[in-house]
């Protein structure tokens, strides 16, 4: 699978840095700015030239080894949608998974991929065994209080 990295800025402008992209483009209601060969930062959103959200690379991907590295540049994207009519942007990630953001808040609003069935999963089976073997702990924890008092009584009658 090709990776494509590249800096997009739906205000259709092309700005070296994000503190330049938020001073040109402070009247616009929103827009979004991915850094192109930042190592950490995977797309930032502004609304009338402020930052008002960021997400990191490492925040997005949550299979880290499908991150692939180029010169130490992590190359994390595969591609991105913007849906104009609907007022959000979706990043497809090296791991499968499609991130939908609202482009007024940078919050995201759906996530789709094989990563974002399994991990809930992940986490109830977790508790789940976290529960059973709590049980077993208290249940080993009665017998053995039971044990004791029988020994006790027993003790008593002799």
């Amino acid at each position: 699978m090709k990776k494509r990295i590249f800096a997009l800025l739906l205000a259709m402008a092309l700005v070296p840095a994000a503190s330049v992209f938020a001073q040109t483009f402070e009247n616009l209601p929103y827009a979004a700015y991915i850094p192109e060969n930042h190592p950490q930062i995977a797309i930032i959103f502004y609304a009338g030239g402020m930052e008002v959200a960021r997400h990191y690379i490492y925040d997005i991907v949550r299979n880290h080894d499908a991150i692939v590295y180029n010169d130490a540049i992590p190359l994390w994207l595969d591609y991105a949608d913007f849906a104009p009519d609907q007022n959000a942007i979706a990043l497809h990630t090296a791991d499968g998974i499609r991130y939908v953001f609202d482009m007024a808040t940078g919050e995201i609003i759906d996530a789709f991929g094989f990563e974002t069935v399994l991990r809930p999963l992940n986490t109830f089976i977790a508790l789940l065994g976290m529960g059973l073997f709590a049980a077993a702990i208290a249940l080993v924890a009665t017998k053995k209080q039971k044990q004791n008092r029988r020994n006790a009584v027993l003790s008593k009658g002799r």
